[in-house]
C-alpha cells in the first residue's frame, strides 16, 4: 500500500514486473474501485504481454501519461513502476579514425566505449563484433572534427554507435552508450 499525499487513505501500487501477463493479472492487487484503477489494471496486463520487446523508458512514460491524463476525478494515485531488466556491459576495443578533412593537416579521434545491453543481446553482439566494428570504423572516418565539437557532436555520436549496434542485435536493443575516452586532434 502506498499512502499519497498525506491522505488517511491508502491506495494499491501497481507493478509492473518482467512476470507473464497470467501472473499479472493473477497477482494479489485489489482493484481500485475508480475507472483510472480498471485502466491501470489493463495497462499492466498489455504492457505485461510485450514486456521484453518495448523499452523500459517507454513503459515508465505509459505509466506516467496514464496517471496524468487519466485522472479525472480529484482523488489522488500512486503507481510504482519496477522494471527489472537484467543488463550487462560491453566493453568495445578503443577505435582510431582519420577524421575526414579537406586540409592539409588531418585529425584523428581516438574513442573507447561501453555498451550497456540487455542480457538477451549479449551473446549476438559477442558474435557480431567484427562487423560493428567494420561498421562503426566506417562511420567514424566519414565525420570531420566540426561534426564532433561539443555535447551536440558527441551525443550524435552516441546515437551513431547505438543505431549500428542495434541493427546487428535485433530485437535487443542497446541501452546506452557510455564513452571511456574520448581524444580528437
Amino acid at each position: 500500500m502506498v499512502e499519497s499525499d498525506g491522505a488517511d487513505a491508502a491506495v494499491p501500487a501497481a507493478v509492473l514486473t518482467s512476470a507473464s501477463a497470467t501472473d499479472v493479472a493473477d497477482a494479489d492487487v485489489a482493484d481500485p474501485p475508480s475507472a483510472l484503477g480498471r485502466k491501470i489494471r489493463l495497462l499492466i496486463i498489455h504492457l505485461g504481454r510485450a514486456m521484453v520487446a518495448v523499452p523500459a523508458s517507454l513503459l515508465l512514460t505509459s505509466a506516467i501519461l496514464l496517471l496524468v491524463l487519466g485522472n479525472s476525478g480529484n482523488e489522488p494515485h500512486a503507481v510504482t513502476v519496477t522494471i527489472n531488466g537484467a543488463t550487462s556491459y560491453h566493453e568495445l576495443p578503443e577505435f582510431v579514425a582519420d577524421l575526414s578533412s579537406s586540409r592539409a593537416r588531418t585529425h584523428y579521434l581516438q574513442l573507447a566505449a561501453v555498451l550497456e545491453v540487455a542480457d538477451n543481446g549479449v551473446a549476438q553482439l559477442q558474435e557480431q563484433q567484427p562487423r560493428i566494428i567494420a561498421e562503426v570504423q566506417m562511420a567514424l572516418r566519414d565525420l570531420r572534427k566540426q561534426d564532433l565539437a561539443g555535447a551536440a557532436g558527441i551525443e550524435r555520436l552516441r546515437s551513431v554507435l547505438a543505431g549500428i549496434v542495434d541493427r546487428h542485435i535485433a530485437p535487443a536493443s542497446v541501452n546506452s552508450v557510455l564513452f571511456t575516452k574520448f581524444l580528437v586532434d
